[in-house]
């Protein structure tokens, strides 16, 4: 699943970790938080899926200092058993962020979901 379709974010606002969480957490990817995208793509009963892999470019700069965007690469990998638990509201946003992979620019990053 490719997500394409929000602007660049705030360096100056939000931080490497901080930019992914605002995308779980607000409309920023066409109308749908990636957070309910997630959930939506693996819980239909039988469908067969065992999980998702999401891969996004996110764009950031700085800008009051910058002119130009810069770009991480950004891989989300979600068990379907976790999504569904989710979905249940067997578990919170926090474990759903603790149990998931993040690799950002290659690097795994763990997601504050309390971050503001």
């Amino acid at each position: 699943m490719r997500l394409v379709g929000y602007g660049a974010l705030n360096s100056g606002r939000f931080n490497q970790s901080e930019r992914i969480v605002y995308l779980f957490n607000e409309s920023a990817t066409g109308g749908m938080k990636l957070l309910d995208v997630l959930k939506e793509a693996i819980v239909f009963e039988g469908s067969g899926i065992n999980g998702v892999h999401v891969s996004m470019e996110v764009r950031y700069r700085n800008f009051v200092t910058e002119s130009t965007d810069q770009v991480d690469s950004v891989d989300i990998y979600v068990d379907a058993d976790v999504a569904r638990d989710l979905y249940d509201f067997n578990i919170t946003t926090q474990e759903f962020a603790d149990a998931i992979f993040v690799i950002v620019d290659g690097n795994r990053i763990r997601l504050d979901m309390t971050s503001d």
